[in-house]
């Protein structure tokens, strides 16, 4: 569903029927201010955020999805700008409000452009009883790396059960099995503000799947022989990446759903400890 497609669909409501809508069904409005077709910012957030396709499937099954063209004068696009005190000509803004017009979370704007910013005030709008699990993973994955991740590589008995032991640890967004100076490894990408080095090695030690910690650079050489002691090498890379990855999920027909890097990860391991997946997807 293109930016397009929602303004067509939406232009001819009133703010007025749009309220009664959200009232009705119980959704919150979600309101994007847009200059169509807009500057290069505004282009790019038509590109970039508002065509992801989780992005769209959440505007189109949890809200009230309303297009304001914000370039025009005396219409009805207008109308619904004043109301909502927003202005004219101006970069894309999401606001996120109740059937009262109420905003339900700050509104994002302001070099927020981005699908992690837009993905977690839906989350945060829906609240926790109301927003799926998929929509928070997409909040997660999106903004650690938004924020950076940072990457850690571990050798163990096997890549396959290292990446299920990996999968678990709150604050890894993606894992990678492959092959490294004739171990079998798994990289893992995570997000530093969520989940330490430190306790990546001792959780990953814990279930035997650090066999081998390698160092990337000199700041994790010092947590990995603190932690590691006997068992931290410098990485050198690259990694040869196992041609089948993600082996639970590709024995399954899971492997022709599209997901986020998060998603197949924690996915993958759900498939392998026989566990409910689908609260994982869309």
């Amino acid at each position: 569903l293109t930016l397009a497609l929602i303004l067509a669909l939406t232009l001819a409501l009133t703010l007025t029927l749009t309220r009664k809508a959200s009232a009705a069904s119980g959704k919150p409005l979600l309101l994007v201010f847009q200059e169509i077709p807009g500057c290069a910012t505004c282009r790019n957030f038509g590109r970039d955020v508002l065509s992801h396709p989780l992005v769209v499937e959440a505007a189109e099954s949890l809200f009230v999805t309303v297009a304001v063209n914000n370039a025009t004068s005396g219409d009805a696009d207008a109308r619904v700008r004043d109301a909502f005190r927003e202005p004219a000509w101006n970069n894309p803004v999401v606001r996120i409000v109740n059937a009262r017009g109420r905003d339900l979370v700050p509104r994002v704007a302001d070099g927020r452009w981005s699908v992690g910013a837009v993905a977690s005030a839906m989350r945060d709008a829906l609240g926790s009883r109301r927003a799926p699990t998929w929509l928070g993973l997409l909040a997660d994955e999106a903004t650690s790396r938004d924020n950076g991740v940072d990457e850690a590589v571990f050798a163990m008995y096997c890549f396959w059960s290292g990446e299920y032991v990996f999968a678990a640890k709150e604050g890894v967004v993606a894992t990678q099995a492959g092959w490294y100076d004739g171990n079998e490894v798994v990289k893992v990408t995570f997000d530093p503000r969520r989940v330490r080095y430190a306790d990546l090695i001792k959780h990953g030690a814990a279930n035997s799947a650090a066999d081998i910690v390698y160092f990337l650079d000199d700041a994790q050489m010092e947590v990995a022989q603190r932690c590691a002691a006997g068992r931290a090498r410098r990485f050198h890379g690259p990694i040869r990446a196992d041609s089948d990855p993600k082996h639970a999920l590709r024995a399954t027909p899971l492997r022709f759903v599209p997901m986020t890097s998060l998603q197949a990860t924690l996915a993958n391991g759900m498939v392998a400890r026989n566990r409910y997946v689908t609260l994982t997807l869309s």
